[in-house]
């Protein structure tokens, strides 16, 4: 959870954010001296980030301050790492209405200076089936960030990681699908309790739709991720050939 979106910011800074930005930061996330956060869902808005409120006032010097609360932020605050780098979806004073006035801000957890900056946990969310994750509410009262891309363009900044992070999901799951597979394979019927229970019938059954729902998850990984890269339609039938064996 707290390395996971990594790739997809620092895509999201290679793609839109200023030279200068890039410099500062993008070696920071490859190194590992700080893990990136995804800040977009606040009390008022969850599904409909047309709503968000979250501001974001110019300081005249290239800078900003971001007033504002956001929810359910994965990796929001941790000692894993010197610092963090908070991607923060907020408004701008003369912005639009709905989601077409939102713009995107880069805001690290520690400034140049070593100085911590104005944004801290306000606590700890409780979420079902994750338990090792310190997914926050966080407060940004006066932090200092920078613009990312062009202003009330944040959104389709943002996708650019967002998508990442569900490609990145998706591969995970695939990797899951692909051990029980294995494991499945190599496990007698009678080693398994549900096996005992409906007789031997039901284990091959099972392990075939597995199979099955594993090569379709690698076609669409596959699909997803390398049309960016010039290949066609053949990479599906790589993806299946690839995972012939889960």
């Amino acid at each position: 959870m707290y390395t996971g979106i990594a790739h997809g910011a620092y895509l999201c800074l290679k793609t839109h954010a200023a030279p200068w930005l890039q410099a500062r930061y993008l070696p920071e996330i490859i190194s590992g001296h700080a893990l990136p956060t995804m800040c977009l869902t606040e009390p008022q808005a969850g599904s409909d980030v047309g709503l968000l409120r979250c501001r974001a006032t110019p300081e005249g010097d290239g800078r900003y301050r971001l007033q504002g609360n956001k929810l359910f932020i994965s990796g929001g605050e941790h000692d894993l790492t010197p610092n963090i780098l908070h991607l923060v979806l907020a408004r701008l004073p003369d912005a639009p209405p709905g989601s077409r006035g939102l713009s995107l801000f880069l805001v690290p957890k520690r400034l140049d200076d070593g100085q911590a900056n104005a944004v801290h946990c306000d606590g700890i969310e409780h979420k079902m089936g994750i338990k090792g994750s310190a997914t926050c509410s966080l407060v940004f009262d006066g932090a200092l960030g920078w613009l990312i891309g062009d202003a009330n363009r944040g959104l389709a900044a943002m996708f650019v990681m967002m998508n990442s992070a569900r490609l990145m999901s998706a591969c995970k799951a695939w990797g899951m699908s692909r051990r029980l597979g294995r494991t499945l394979r190599n496990t007698p019927p009678s080693a398994c309790k549900c096996v005992r229970r409906r007789g031997r019938k039901g284990h091959r059954p099972k392990r075939l739709t597995l199979s099955v729902i594993t090569r379709r998850c690698a076609a669409c990984c596959w699909s997803c991720a390398r049309p960016a890269r010039g290949c066609g339609p053949s990479v599906i039938g790589r993806a299946f050939a690839r995972s012939g064996r889960a």
